[in-house]
C-alpha cells in the first residue's frame, strides 16, 4: 500500500488569496497577474516552463490548495494530449499525483475521475517502461494487458464482478485461457466457482460459450475432468444446436461425471444431434456407461412417435446396445399401455423381418425362432403353475387334428380348407389314425391336397369314430431336414466400472 505523504500546517493566508505558493521565476516568462472577482488570484501567461510553479526543497509542499466549498486546486487544458493537472516525479521513489480523502458519507473517492462525453474514456494507465496499460472506457468496462489480481484474503474474493445486464467478469486471451483459477485448497473448492442465485428463471453458475470447440472443458489427471453436483436440479447441464452438449475428457478418470440427490447426474439436449455422445477405443469398455445402486444406471426418454429413448449404434461388429448385470435383469423392457410393445427388432431391407413382443408377452417373429428348447408356463385348476415342454422335429411341420366317422368300413375326411392352403401340396403329408371302438384296423387308402380316405382293413365294414392326427410341411419352409447351426455370436465381454 502506498504511504501517504507527511502532512504540515497550512499557512495563514488573507481573505482574496486561497493558494499559498513558493514561486521560482526561473523558467517564468511574460506572466500576467489579476485578481478574479470571486477575490481569488489568477495567472495567464503564453509561453515558457508554467504560469505557477512551487518548488520545495524541504518537506513543505511545493504546490498546496485547499477550500471549503471548491476544488484546492484546479486546472484547465484545451490543448489536444495534456492534461489539467500533471504530476511529475523525477525521484526514484514517489507519487507523481497523491489523492487523499477523509470522507466518511461514502458518497466521494480520495481520486474521482469523471468523463463529460460518450466517447471519452474515464482512466487510463500507461508505463512506459513495460509498455503495459489499464483502461477504463466510456462503459465503465476495465481492460489491462496485464492481469487483474485481487489481495488474498481468507474471507472474501480475489476477484468480484457484478452487472446487472452483461457479465460480471469476462476474460478474453487469443492464445491462452480467457479465464483461469487455481486454489491449493483441499476442502472441496474450485480454481473457477460460479453460483446462480436466481430463484425463478433460467440462470448458470458457469456458462461457456465457443465458436468452434468446446464451451466449457475439463481435463484432470487423476479426478473428474468436470464434475456436476446439484442437491434439487441437474448437476450438468448441456445445450446445443449443432454439436456436443457436454464433452468430457480424462487422462485417468471419469471424462464427465454427474452426481445429483433427486434430478439427473447428467442431463443432454441437442436440437440437431444426440444430447448426450459417449465414445472410446478401448476394447471391451463402453461409449456410455451408467451406473445405479438402488435405481436404474441408463434412463432414455423419447416424446416422438419415430425415435428411441436410448439408441446405440455399432459399426465394427459388436453389440449395438449390450445389457450387463450380476443378480438382476442385464436388459428390462416395460411396456406401461396396452397398445404399446415391449420388444420391436427389426431386421435390414425395405421389407425387413421383424420380431415384436406385444404387452400381453406374445413373442411374434417373421423368421424362425432357434434355441436349446421350448417351455410355456401354464396354469392348473387348482391355481398352481407348471411348465410344458415342446416337441421337437428334424424338419419344419404343421399339425392339425380331428374326429371321423366311418359308415360300414370307409370314411372320407375332408382336411380344413386354411390348413390344407397353408401346406406344401409338393410334398407329402402323414395320417396316424386311432380308433375309437373294436376293429380288424384301419388305414389310410387315399390321399389328396383337401381330402383323406380311411378304411377299415380285410374287408371290414364297422360303424365307428376314430381320431386323427395330420403332420405337414408348410409352404413357406425354408430349412430342410436338420440344417446346420449358425455359429455362435456370443462374445466374451467385460465392462470395466470406475470406482467413486
Amino acid at each position: 500500500m502506498l504511504a501517504s505523504p507527511v502532512r504540515r500546517k497550512r499557512i495563514a493566508v488573507g481573505a482574496t488569496t486561497i493558494v499559498a505558493v513558493g514561486i521560482s521565476c526561473l523558467g517564468i516568462a511574460r506572466v500576467q497577474h489579476f485578481v478574479v472577482p470571486d477575490g481569488g488570484v489568477g495567472y495567464t501567461c503564453s509561453s515558457g516552463k508554467a504560469c505557477v510553479e512551487g518548488s520545495s526543497t524541504g518537506t513543505p509542499y511545493g504546490v498546496y490548495g485547499t477550500s471549503s466549498g471548491g476544488n484546492g486546486v484546479e486546472g484547465k487544458s484545451s490543448a489536444a494530449g495534456r492534461s489539467g493537472i500533471s504530476g511529475v516525479q523525477l525521484g526514484s521513489s514517489g507519487i507523481g499525483v497523491y489523492a487523499e480523502s477523509h470522507d466518511t458519507s461514502a458518497k466521494y473517492a480520495a481520486l474521482l475521475a469523471r468523463g463529460d462525453e460518450t466517447a471519452t474514456n474515464i482512466f487510463y494507465g500507461y508505463n512506459e517502461a513495460t509498455h503495459s496499460s489499464c483502461l477504463i472506457d466510456p462503459n465503465s468496462n476495465l481492460t489491462c494487458k496485464g492481469s487483474i489480481e485481487g489481495a488474498p484474503s481468507q474471507k472474501l474474493v480475489g476477484v468480484m464482478g457484478n452487472s446487472t445486464e452483461e457479465y460480471g467478469v469476462e476474460g478474453v486471451s487469443y492464445i491462452a485461457d480467457g479465464v483461469y483459477g487455481t486454489t491449493n485448497s483441499t476442502t472441496g473448492n474450485s480454481g473457477v466457482a460460479g453460483v446462480a442465485q436466481g430463484t425463478s428463471g433460467t440462470a448458470y453458475g458457469v456458462s461457456g460459450t465457443s465458436g468452434n470447440g468446446p464451451g466449457v472443458y475439463g481435463d484432470s489427471t487423476p479426478s473428474y475432468g468436470v464434475e456436476g453436483v446439484s442437491t434439487d436440479s441437474d448437476g450438468v447441464f448441456g445445450t446445443t444446436s449443432s454439436g456436443d452438449g457436454v464433452y468430457g475428457k480424462s487422462s485417468n478418470g471419469v471424462g464427465v461425471y454427474g452426481e445429483s440427490n433427486e434430478r439427473n447426474g447428467v442431463y443432454g439436449y441437442s436440437a440437431t444431434v444426440a444430447g448426450v455422445v459417449g465414445s472410446t477405443n478401448a476394447a471391451g469398455e463402453g461409449g456410455v456407461l451408467g451406473e445405479s445402486r438402488v435405481g436404474d444406471g441408463v434412463v432414455g426418454e423419447d416424446g416422438t412417435t419415430s425415435a428411441a429413448g436410448v439408441l446405440g449404434i455399432d459399426f465394427g461388429g459388436g453389440s449395438g446396445t449390450l445389457g450387463e448385470s450380476q443378480t438382476g435383469a442385464a436388459v428390462a423392457a416395460i411396456a406401461t399401455g396396452s397398445g404399446a410393445l415391449i420388444f420391436d427388432g427389426e431386421g435390414p431391407g425395405a421389407s425387413p423381418a421383424s420380431c415384436k413382443i406385444d404387452s400381453g408377452a406374445n413373442l411374434s417373429c417373421s423368421g424362425e425362432i432357434t434355441g436349446g428348447g421350448s417351455q410355456t408356463r401354464h396354469r392348473t385348476s387348482s391355481g398352481r403353475h407348471v411348465l410344458s415342454f415342446a416337441s421337437e422335429s428334424t424338419s419344419s411341420t404343421i399339425e392339425d387334428f380331428g374326429t371321423g366317422s366311418m359308415l360300414r368300413g370307409a370314411a372320407e375326411v375332408e382336411i380344413e380348407p386354411t390348413f390344407a392352403s397353408t401346406i406344401d401340396r409338393d410334398r407329402p403329408y402323414y395320417v396316424f389314425l386311432t380308433p375309437l371302438g373294436d376293429t380288424r384296423g384301419l388305414y389310410v387308402s387315399r390321399k389328396t391336397p383337401s381330402s383323406f380316405e380311411v378304411r377299415e382293413t380285410q374287408g371290414g365294414r364297422s360303424n365307428l369314430s376314430f381320431d386323427y392326427r395330420i403332420v405337414a410341411h408348410p409352404a413357406d419352409a425354408q430349412n430342410g431336414r436338420l440344417p446346420q447351426a449358425p455359429a455362435s455370436s456370443r462374445r466374451a465381454i467385460h465392462i470395466h466400472v470406475p470406482a467413486r
